[in-house]
């Protein structure tokens, strides 16, 4: 029984000398965390974790669907204002009026007898021409609804927050040149 306490003691010193010997050797504001025999650490803090949430923000109208309306309502209308300025048939004046304009021009300009004016070929291509910009017309018309209306822009933001709990610690430490107290760490 002497005997195991002997060699108890002697391996006790022998941690003690290295403890020593490893503080000696190392710089003034060293701070050695392993605390010293007999004394049990404190344990770590547990890692604090993060919340992740999700969520969908709408950023508004969809302004590409809106402008390319626009341009093609813009366009196609500004071309009837240039026809309607310039020409000399009746129903031409129709044209003034945006979206619908067009299409009551084709109802102005009716089936007419081509033996007077000689220019069948004319009218048919004249009709298919207000009736293209009748269509373009309303493709920009619906184009700057449907900006509005159907799915508008959505993003999906991410918010990552950290959990801020404070925690507060309190554990034994050996400072380098065989000092000894304690030290106090936490987050606030």
């Amino acid at each position: 029984m002497v005997r195991n306490a002997f060699r108890t003691a002697a391996a006790l010193s022998l941690v003690a000398g290295t403890v020593t010997t490893f503080a000696a050797t190392s710089r003034g504001d060293d701070v050695i965390t392993t605390p010293p025999p007999g004394v049990v650490a404190a344990p770590a803090a547990p890692p604090v974790s993060d919340t992740a949430q999700t969520r969908t923000v709408s950023t508004g109208p969809n302004l590409w669907l809106i402008g390319g309306g626009v341009f093609t309502l813009g366009f196609s209308y500004g071309v009837g204002i240039a026809v309607a300025s310039n020409s000399d048939h009746h129903g031409d004046r129709h044209l003034y009026v945006p979206v619908i304009g067009p299409w009551l021009d084709l109802g102005d300009r009716g089936g007419g007898d081509c033996s007077l004016s000689g220019s069948c070929d004319r009218e048919t291509l004249n009709g298919f021409l207000i009736a293209a910009d009748g269509v373009f017309q309303a493709l920009g018309v619906l184009s700057v609804v449907s900006g509005f209306v159907f799915e508008p822009k959505r993003d999906v933001v991410t918010t990552t927050t950290t959990a801020s709990k404070p925690t507060f610690h309190i554990t034994p430490v050996e400072y380098a040149h065989g000092g000894l107290g304690l030290a106090a760490f936490g987050t606030f």
